[in-house]
């Protein structure tokens, strides 16, 4: 609980449409406090954050210009703009990596990644 308490007091401070979210909710991130208070975050849509700019869903301590821009399209099949730091981008490099090592496979190996059509825009269906 207390990483996810620092990290909503984080959102709260520096993010002005999470700051918003918080105050129409008339929740801080100090009311919570156990698992039961969870309820009291305010839930965020997809389409809330489709229609919001960059720069208010951003956290202020954030340099965009060290940042890269990347889609994701879930299982809804609507994209949806991520910005990802080096640091978030490295550390999930490194994940993948970790992974391919754990089941005996060497960073030149061929292998073949078999996913759901939805993961797909639906043009590269066949």
């Amino acid at each position: 609980m207390t990483r996810l308490i620092l990290l909503l007091k984080h959102t709260y401070e520096n993010v002005p449409f999470y700051h918003q979210k918080f105050v129409k909710a008339k929740t801080k991130p100090e009311d919570i406090r156990n698992v039961s208070d969870l309820k009291k975050i305010p839930l965020i849509t997809r389409e809330e954050l489709q229609s919001l700019s960059t720069e208010s869903i951003t956290a202020r301590n954030v340099n965009l210009e060290k940042c890269e821009k990347t889609i994701t399209l879930g299982t809804t099949d609507t994209p949806l703009n991520l910005i990802i730091d080096k640091r978030a981008t490295d550390y999930g490099n490194n994940l993948w990596l970790r992974m391919h090592e754990r089941n005996g496979l060497r960073n030149r190996d061929r292998m073949a990644v078999i996913r759901h059509p939805n993961y797909l825009p639906k043009k590269y269906w066949f």
